[in-house]
């Protein structure tokens, strides 16, 4: 799926929650269209960015609340087989 410009610079203006885990970096989410970014470590570079789209608000909020938000997203996109979409 092809994302709108005006979709990217909503995340771009709105900015990343930042996390602290060894996978993830930060999460962003837009409640209105259910649509999650996730920025993810790089080694020795910026990480990747993915996004995933239906996503329910309790996702995003496990991945910025819980002590492991790397197992957060492991569990409830990856397991649950949410696929994303490689930005950039």
């Amino acid at each position: 799926h092809k994302l709108s410009l005006l979709f990217l610079l909503y995340f771009y203006t709105e900015g990343m929650r930042q996390v602290k885990s060894s996978n993830v970096t930060s999460a962003a989410y837009n409640n209105k269209s259910k649509v999650l970014k996730v920025q993810f470590h790089g080694s020795g570079k910026p990480g990747r960015n993915y996004t995933y789209q239906g996503v329910p608000l309790s996702t995003y909020r496990a991945i910025t609340t819980q002590k492991s938000p790397g197992k957060a997203v492991w569990k409830r996109l990856r397991r649950a087989g949410v696929l994303g979409t490689r930005l950039g």
